[in-house]
């Protein structure tokens, strides 16, 4: 059991903890780049006093961390020194290394913003992908809903990865309006 310094360290340590919310995320937010971005890197305050702030805390604001390296700080308080034995996660009270991105780390694709979107202004060449997915999607309601209309592409707009553009296989998001509900893909 760690000593009772140790204990108040964590408790003075997540004193003032706050995620953003949920709900965040499952409204129009989502819909625009800046809640695509919010949905992946979730805002994180902790306050850590003084005394517990090493050099390299203020070093790791301005690098790639994950709840991995959160768990893996509050395991370092706990046992007074860093875990070499995690599979993932570095403590923060180390400094994390300038160069870490997701291929480095277990962080999934969909989640890592390491590589910026650029947003497709000459549709001509997606919009296709855009009538394919409706057009499934639209099969799917109707074997579901027999008395479902036919959604058309009314508004389409396409966000590519910028590591697209480097590699033969190409990634794109596409947030598709479809008419007559207006809904969007």
């Amino acid at each position: 059991m760690a000593d009772v310094p140790a204990l108040q360290a964590i408790v003075t340590f997540i004193r003032v903890t706050e995620f953003t919310p949920m709900a965040y995320r499952r409204g129009f937010q989502i819909q625009t780049l800046s809640g695509r971005y919010e949905e992946r890197l979730p805002f994180m305050h902790i306050y850590v006093p003084q005394r517990y702030r090493p050099r390299n805390l203020t070093i790791n604001e301005h690098r790639l961390t994950t709840p991995f390296d959160i768990h893996s700080t509050l395991k370092n308080i706990l046992e007074g020194k860093p875990n070499t034995t995690l599979k993932y996660g570095l403590s923060l009270l180390e400094e994390i290394p300038y160069n870490r991105s997701c291929d480095s780390i277990p962080v999934l694709e969909h989640w890592c913003v390491c590589h910026i979107s650029r947003r497709i202004h000459d549709l001509h060449s997606v919009r296709p992908m855009a009538e394919f997915v409706v057009t499934k999607l639209n099969d799917l309601l109707h074997d579901k809903y027999s008395n479902s209309n036919n959604s058309q592409v009314n508004r389409l707009v396409v966000l590519s990865d910028n590591k697209a553009f480097e590699s033969e296989v190409k990634h794109y998001l596409l947030t598709i309006r479809v008419h007559p509900s207006d809904g969007i893909e």
